[in-house]
């Protein structure tokens, strides 16, 4: 979170300030006119008074004189005297330079003290000397009498040499960070010492300049809300701190040397009604930090910062309690939607919705940091969302790869690997659950199969079918069929299910036609080896059909059902009396957009069906251009009820190009001569399967 505070303040354009805090700067170039630090305190008396000619509204010193000055008259006596024997008769009324320095301050200066607070535990024990109380304490409400001061708590103080600490109006801690980061974002308006709280120097010069003498300290179940001053309340974090509201990268605050100061250059009137600030930016002085828009400002320039802060009434605030439950319900409901998405939608869109996810909650942190000065912690959610990420995405990883395996289980035994490859990649089309849709179905029957079969011994008949039906089940599975079943020496299947085929009719025809190629050649070899001539009938009709998984509770298969199912089989077995290897319906033709290479055959009522249908077989390629001439002729008169003249043209047509087809026609039209139909209507009524 602190991260993404500093990356908005480096984003946020700068703004301005009160204008209402000047730094008083031991910089460089007063080292270089003054010498080198400490300074006698006769010069810090001197600029005091300086600064105080200007009417200031309050003087900090960010500093802590924890030494009797070494150049104090009486401090050198002594130590020459120490050192070489020499002694120095100073007057009776030779005063120390701490006490130049502290009847200063107590002539009327509006001045409060810095002091350090030191944090960690060391080897020296902690003074006798307490820092001078700021103020009243009063807590927000009552706290019970086990009550825990929700405070960082310090060590020990470096307090002020009592000539000088006993002087100010105040005197406040100066340290700007209790963290271990080298970025100071929020600084301490209070510390616990030894049971109590101490103010900052901040505090303590805001309380003297709004003349309050009194802070209520606002407490919650989890620390600390805030400080309450007069009408100001400033809001906290559970430990007391502040959290700044920076302002610009470069030059937040004038700065005036105090070479210039002490030398007249710089006019009185640049403090007037100002909270004025004396601190170094000396870098030998050591007192430069880091702050998330700058690396290396003086410390000093927090205290500024704060105080700006506090003058404006924007620091930032963050309502841990408010937060946390708008982050909870948030996270529950985008957690939940977050799952949602990564489950049924495709990885594109739950990565999108991810980044919307990351973008909002930046958003929304960008909402309240910049219009309301609220930090609204983002890593939590954000971790949490990426947390969230990991374990969906893992669960769904397992369940789709059981779902994968699950599929390829199924049907890799009925459809071809290209077909599974498809249903794994994409099983939005995958419906085990019955459903009708327009399908393509094919049956196969070896024809006088009961008479070969009486050739074989048990062994040998299974070894035949077994070879038979591994060759055609091969075809059929490369031309992305589904098997259905066996049917004893029969073969059903389908297209268009489970996975969605749009050529679906094209398919089941041309697996047909590479059967029939695939069987002339191993019909060769099945002669050489003494069996008789094999054929198979194979029927296709496309249409509507139900699909999935069907049967009883505990036993079911995939397969196929339906009036479309039927008639399949009954244009399977009309193969035989038209003496063709294949035959499909007028709609399974047109779905494949076969017809250039085709034949008509006929138009038919097949067994248990009252509509008549249209069939054809299909063709490798197409009839020679007179026998296509010759034929239709021939079918011409047929419909037309021209039975004689049919009859002729069939007897020319067979001259020619010897067909079992025509010769099937020529002994109907020989029976329709002699015993013509009643009423024909062009459809010949089949009554057997």
């Amino acid at each position: 979170d602190d991260r993404v505070v500093d990356w908005m303040f480096q984003w946020r354009d700068e703004t301005p300030t009160a204008g209402r805090c000047v730094i008083v700067d031991i910089d460089d170039k007063s080292l270089a006119e003054l010498g080198q630090w400490p300074w006698p305190r006769t010069v810090m008396a001197e600029l005091l008074g300086k600064i105080a000619e200007g009417e200031p509204t309050m003087i900090g010193l960010d500093m802590v004189f924890a030494e009797p000055d070494r150049l104090s008259p009486r401090r050198f006596a002594e130590i020459l005297e120490r050192e070489t024997g020499t002694k120095i008769d100073l007057p009776e009324d030779s005063l120390d330079n701490d006490v130049v320095l502290g009847d200063a301050i107590a002539d009327g200066i509006k001045v409060v003290l810095g002091y350090l607070f030191v944090l960690e535990k060391d080897k020296v024990p902690p003074p006798e000397e307490r820092p001078i109380p700021g103020g009243g304490i009063a807590w927000e409400p009552a706290p019970p009498d086990d009550f825990e001061l929700p405070l960082d708590r310090a060590h020990r103080p470096l307090l002020n040499v009592p000539d000088v600490g006993v002087c100010g109006e105040a005197e406040g801690f100066f340290n700007a960070g209790t963290g271990t980061d080298a970025v100071v974002r929020r600084v301490p308006l209070f510390l616990e010492y030894e049971g109590m709280p101490y103010p900052s120097l901040v505090m303590e010069m805001y309380r003297w300049s709004v003349d309050e003498s009194e802070y209520t300290l606002v407490w919650g179940p989890n620390g600390m809300l805030g400080v309450q001053i007069g009408e100001t309340f400033l809001p906290t974090t559970p430990k007391g701190q502040a959290m700044l509201n920076w302002r610009q990268r470069q030059a937040t605050f004038p700065y005036v040397s105090v070479a210039d100061v002490l030398a007249g250059r710089a006019s009185p009137h640049v403090f007037r009604d100002k909270y004025v600030f004396v601190g170094t930016s000396a870098g030998g002085l050591h007192d430069l930090r880091s702050s998330p828009l700058n690396a290396g400002i003086p410390g000093v320039e927090f205290h500024a910062t704060l105080m700006d802060n506090i003058l404006q009434g924007d620091l930032l605030r963050r309502d841990e309690l408010g937060e946390r439950g708008a982050f909870t319900v948030g996270l529950l409901l985008g957690g939940v939607v977050f799952s949602a998405v990564l489950t049924y939608c495709p990885a594109v869109i739950g990565v999108l919705f991810g980044v919307l996810m990351l973008v909002g909650s930046v958003t929304a942190n960008y909402h309240f940091f910049f219009l309301n000065n609220v930090q609204i912690g983002v890593t939590f959610p954000l971790f949490s969302l990426v947390v969230l990420l990991l374990v969906v995405t893992s669960v769904n990883y397992l369940m789709e790869d059981r779902k994968k395996a699950y599929i390829r289980d199924a049907f890799s035994h009925y459809v071809s690997a290209r077909v599974v490859d498809r249903l794994v990649r994409d099983p939005r089309g995958l419906t085990l659950n019955g459903e009708e849709r327009e399908m393509s179905i094919m049956f196969t029957d070896i024809c006088g199969f009961t008479g070969l079969s009486e050739l074989f011994d048990a062994a040998g008949l299974a070894a035949f079918l077994n070879e038979y039906l591994t060759e055609m089940t091969d075809i059929l599975l490369a031309g992305d069929g589904t098997l259905d079943k066996f049917i004893g020496d029969a073969v059903m299947a389908f297209w268009n299910a489970p996975a969605d085929q749009e050529d679906h009719a094209a398919l089941s025809i041309g697996c047909a036609l590479r059967m029939q190629a695939r069987l002339a050649e191993l019909r060769l070899g099945w002669e050489e080896r003494g069996l008789p001539p094999v054929h198979i009938g194979v029927g296709i009709h496309t249409g509507l059909a139900s699909v999935g998984n069907m049967g009883s509770r505990d036993r079911f298969n995939y397969t196929v059902m339906g009036d479309t199912v039927n008639l399949a089989s009954r244009l399977e077995g009309l193969t035989r009396p038209y003496g063709v290897g294949i035959l499909v319906s007028e709609q399974a033709l047109n779905a494949a957009n076969w017809q250039e290479h085709s034949r008509y055959v006929d138009q038919v009522r097949v067994k248990g069906r009252a509509e008549p249908v249209r069939i054809f077989e299909p063709l490798v390629k197409p009839q020679p251009e007179e026998e296509s001439e010759l034929w239709n002729h021939v079918i011409g008169a047929y419909l037309a009820g021209e039975f004689a003249a049919a009859q002729e043209a069939i007897g020319e047509l067979e001259e020619k190009y010897p067909d079992p087809l025509y010769a099937a026609y020529r002994e109907r039209l020989l029976v329709f001569e002699t015993d013509p139909p009643e009423e024909w209507d062009g459809v010949y009524t089949h009554t057997s399967k």
